[in-house]
């Protein structure tokens, strides 16, 4: 925690973390001082208010959304708006239950990029179907 210290200390607007796995977000350290607490509210109390924590790593619905929330400043979104863009709708309108990572017969409609397969290796641990990450590899 010293080197985040020292980073902050010299007038960082922002710290941005990405954690891979289920729950990323919220996962515990595993070695160190720190050993079990959450990485991000660790991170969070030694930033302590002089810059933002972004993060990013599983937050695949609107209860993680939340609960992120609770960890983190600002939440990198990317697999979940890029697999279901009208998120941020779905939960203005209180339609979270709607919110789906599950992409069988509405692949097209999202316009992907021809070279998208390769990023799916990150989406792997985020919660996504098995079946959408086969659909996403075999895209041409």
């Amino acid at each position: 925690m010293y080197l985040i210290n020292e980073v902050v200390r010299l007038g960082i607007d922002y710290i941005h973390t990405s954690l891979w796995g289920n729950r990323a977000y919220a996962s515990n350290a595993y070695l160190g001082e720190c050993k079990g607490q959450s990485i991000n509210k660790v991170i969070k109390s030694v930033i302590d208010g002089r810059a933002l924590l972004i993060g990013a790593g599983d937050i695949t619905s609107a209860d993680k959304i939340l609960e992120a929330s609770e960890y983190l400043d600002l939440l990198a979104l990317a697999s979940l708006i890029i697999i279901d863009p009208d998120t941020k709708n779905k939960i203005s309108a209180g339609k979270e239950n709607e919110i789906t990572l599950d992409v069988e017969n509405r692949i097209e409609d999202l316009a992907l990029p021809k070279n998208f397969p390769p990023i799916v290796v990150a989406m792997e641990g985020n919660g996504s179907p098995q079946k959408t990450l086969d659909l996403l590899r075999k895209m041409k």
